[in-house]
């Protein structure tokens, strides 16, 4: 074995995941606080010092609300071999801001977290970020990092570490010029223990929003085993708009065939995986992934696994959906063969889908290989008009999550944040576009999978941001018990603000999550944000009384608060009592700031209280 293979051990799976509860080695690894005196955390408790940052509503049914880390912990760093992660007796991992996606892997001693931190990588944007490796580790990390923490059977926090060691580079995927590779090689974070330092070298990863794990399925490159592996998404379309796939050992491998674009999340059908089917090089590998742009479309890649790409993460076709008779979801020119120019009417800012309960039939049309090497020719595809005059592909109006639905297979629910996309968005006149969001369902319809052309694949608008419904919707969850767990982003800087605005400052909330029960179609409020108790400016009382001192308060409150956003949601299965759910839910705290670790955050678990 080569020192470079040696080095690789120390993040290597040694064990095949054989189901859904993989369960690993046995044994009881102590609480961090009590094995590390560097630690941030509680003693008393393992966790964060910091109060909860989200509470339940009066409406949800009750739950309890337990934070568990917070953006600017110290937590043990954790050392050794995969999966046998231990903490260690010094040095520290900090936990960076703006937590998001998240993946929960439960093991016999407690469970395996994945968080993404959706932080800027791009050095020619004024959100650049790096943050310290840690108050014991010295370094600077560029961009959006990966985090991969340990907790114990009864949350308390072990220890964490940066995931991702290597991005291996770009083969095919390339700048808009076509021939520099989108990832170039030589990409690399190297954790020196003794030195106590980290250094990262090459390429910057960026805005890793949702992400998704498939704990079975897959086989990592290096080792031919069957191992979990975390999606991670890059949403900077413009800068680098890459899906990783990324394995236990710390490498992360470009999803080369989804192309670029901006990527929110990507998710594996649970039916279709390599190992799925039972036989490495022939099942086939179904992601589905969503851009969140106003002009944002639904992907899909059909991957194959061949020799040198034994998940198929290369060798496929990307398809686009196209909804019947639909350029658009909504605006101006949203139908096929109309304007999207034109004057906007009221009518436009109605679903092309219809209203709540209607549904459309949906094809899905095949991306020319070519077109997939580069951002600025995927859109040119998408956005080019077919021989009768339709767009290739419907555009949506950022959709953000999507993720299939815990109990039925194939199917698979979508959050359209909403805004505005026509060309006549910037010349001051009335639009009407999906200023308050949509929750939509789509039933994908699997036949003979290879063959979308055999499917029949339909699009239902499940739910349509109001008063009392929730607005800006972003994230979804849904569960094994039939809801789907919905948490807002009010993005005020958006076209849509004016629209969000109105609502919440007439429900006097903070923003929040919602609960959508798919049987009948209720939705109720069950989180809000507590931005006010941290950050008394925040406080809607004190909104409130800027809102009524005139026009100067009102744009004082609206435009100069950082509004906070509840973003990553899973459902924790073993925590769920009487048919109800319990979820981990990330809280990024905007206008909170952290000593060299980002804006403020949380990560908390929510879990039924017992009648």
């Amino acid at each position: 074995m080569s020192p470079a293979d040696s080095s690789r051990r120390d993040f290597l799976i040694l064990t095949g995941a054989a189901g859904a509860g993989l369960l690993l080695a046995d044994g009881t690894t102590p609480a961090a606080a009590a094995v590390n005196a560097n630690s941030s955390l509680a003693p008393e408790t393992g966790r964060t010092k910091v109060a909860a940052m989200l509470a339940d509503a009066p409406s949800s049914g009750g739950f309890e609300v337990v934070p568990l880390i917070s953006s600017g912990d110290d937590i043990p760093l954790l050392t050794g071999t995969w999966p046998d992660l231990q903490p260690h007796a010094e040095l520290t991992y900090g936990v960076t801001g703006a937590p998001d996606g998240m993946g929960l892997l439960q093991v016999s001693d407690g469970y395996y977290l994945w968080l993404h931190h959706e932080l800027v990588g791009d050095k020619q944007d004024d959100d650049y970020t790096e943050t310290k490796f840690s108050a014991t580790v010295a370094g600077m990390m560029p961009g959006a990092r990966l985090s991969l923490i340990k907790l114990t059977k009864d949350w308390q926090v072990v220890g964490g570490t940066q995931l991702i060691r290597e991005f291996r580079p770009t083969a095919w995927l390339a700048q808009d010029d076509g021939t520099s590779p989108r990832v170039p090689a030589g990409s690399k974070l190297t954790i020196d223990l003794d030195a106590k330092t980290a250094k990262h070298e090459g390429y910057v990863p960026s805005d890793f929003c949702g992400g998704t794990l498939a704990e079975t399925g897959f086989v990592n490159p290096a080792t031919g085993e069957e191992e979990p592996v975390w999606f991670a998404d890059e949403e900077n379309g413009g800068y680098s708009g890459i899906a990783w796939a990324c394995f236990p050992d710390g490498v992360a491998y470009p999803v080369e065939g989804l192309g670029i674009y901006e990527k929110e999340t990507t998710v594996s059908l649970r039916s279709f995986r390599p190992k799925a089917q039972g036989n490495a090089q022939g099942g086939l590998t179904i992601l589905v992934g969503s851009e969140d742009d106003d002009d944002g479309e639904i992907y899909l890649w059909i991957g194959e696994p061949a020799d040198g790409d034994p998940n198929g993460f290369a060798n496929g076709q990307l398809y686009a959906m196209k909804i019947e008779g639909a350029a658009r979801e909504s605006g101006p020119g949203k139908r096929d063969g109309t304007p999207d120019d034109a004057a906007s009417v009221p009518a436009d800012g109605d679903s092309v889908v219809g209203k709540e309960g209607d549904s459309k039939t949906c094809s899905w049309v095949a991306v020319p290989k070519e077109a997939t090497k580069t951002r600025k020719s995927l859109d040119a595809f998408l956005s080019a008009k077919n021989a009768t005059g339709g767009r290739n592909a419907t555009a949506f109006l950022a959709p953000e999550d999507i993720n299939e639905d815990a109990v039925v297979a194939n199917r698979l629910w979508l959050a359209a944040d909403g805004g505005y996309g026509s060309p006549i968005a910037g010349d001051d006149k009335p639009r009407y576009e999906n200023p308050l969001s949509r929750l939509y369902r789509i039933d994908l319809g699997v036949k003979e999978p290879a063959d979308p052309a055999t499917w029949s694949t339909t699009i239902t608008l499940a739910k349509e941001g109001g008063v009392g419904k929730g607005v800006s919707y972003d994230n979804v969850a849904p569960d094994s018990n039939g809801l789907v767990l919905i948490a807002e982003d009010w993005d005020q800087g958006s076209d849509e603000a004016d629209a969000v605005w109105e609502i919440l400052k007439q429900e006097q909330r903070a923003p929040a999550l919602y609960l959508f029960d798919s049987k009948t179609g209720d939705i109720k409020l069950a989180f809000l944000t507590e931005m006010g108790k941290h950050d008394p400016d925040l406080d809607w009382k004190k909104l409130s009384a800027l809102i009524a001192s005139g026009a100067d308060g009102e744009k004082k409150a609206r435009d100069d608060s950082d509004f906070w956003e509840t973003s990553g949601m899973i459902e924790v299965p073993a925590e769920s009592t009487n048919g109800r759910a319990a979820y981990l839910i990330t809280v990024q705290a905007h206008s909170l700031k952290t000593d060299g670790y980002g804006e403020g955050g949380q990560i908390l678990l929510c879990r039924p209280k017992s009648a």
